[in-house]
């Protein structure tokens, strides 16, 4: 069964010019290393693995921390021998090692996109604080906390970062998650709408495993 996506603009796959100004961007490991997302990709393709690329938010953003976990705890997307996940946040790379031990250390791999070139480059743009409406909107079931034990938490782990607090990255940021198939092909598209708008664990699962047929 094909895993090609096509919806609205928001989950439009990205166009030949999206995924060329993608080709020529990089992102920054814990070091500050640069690596370039086409080595991601390289690297999926030559171990005949889909890339599943997940945008988080702000590096602080208890929602986002608790749709990496929900990640973790899938036994598609951490073998490594189904999938190849990378986790790309706004903020600093000095904040990338405790982004991890936060999200429980699950076995992706994590880097930083301060400048936001990778994620203007594949048109993750939108900016907001917009939490969503249940009744109406895509609420993911990996929301386990309320909305106000999720903000308090976050303020809570700001104020303890120390001197990681101010390097986060943009708060009204949002994210996504794309996935390319085992040849490098774009199978799947989603931009978020709104601050709980991360698509279905179960439904990367689903096309991440099409992607590697």
């Amino acid at each position: 069964m094909s895993t090609t996506q096509t919806s609205t603009s928001d989950d439009a796959l990205p166009s030949s010019e999206q995924l060329s100004a993608a080709n020529s961007t990089y992102v920054l490991d814990s070091q500050s290393n640069r690596i370039d997302f086409t080595t991601l990709l390289t690297r999926a393709n030559t171990n005949n693995l889909p890339l599943v690329l997940i945008f988080t938010r702000h590096f602080h953003c208890g929602m986002c921390k608790e749709y990496v976990k929900a990640l973790s705890k899938s036994t598609v997307l951490t073998d490594a021998s189904r999938a190849s996940l990378v986790v790309v946040g706004p903020g600093q790379p000095e904040g990338l090692e405790h982004y991890k031990q936060q999200v429980d250390s699950p076995p992706f791999e994590f880097y930083a996109d301060p400048e936001l070139n990778l994620y203007h480059a594949l048109g993750v743009t939108r900016r907001n604080l917009d939490q969503g409406d249940a009744k109406k909107d895509n609420i993911g079931s990996h929301h386990q906390q309320g909305l106000a034990q999720t903000f308090f938490s976050s303020v809570a782990e700001i104020v303890k970062s120390g001197s990681l607090a101010l390097k986060g990255g943009d708060f009204k940021q949002l994210g996504g998650e794309f996935v390319w198939d085992k040849e490098g092909k774009p199978v799947w598209a989603h931009r978020m709408r709104h601050t709980r708008d991360h698509t279905e664990v179960s439904e990367i699962e689903r096309v991440a495993t099409g992607a590697s047929s």
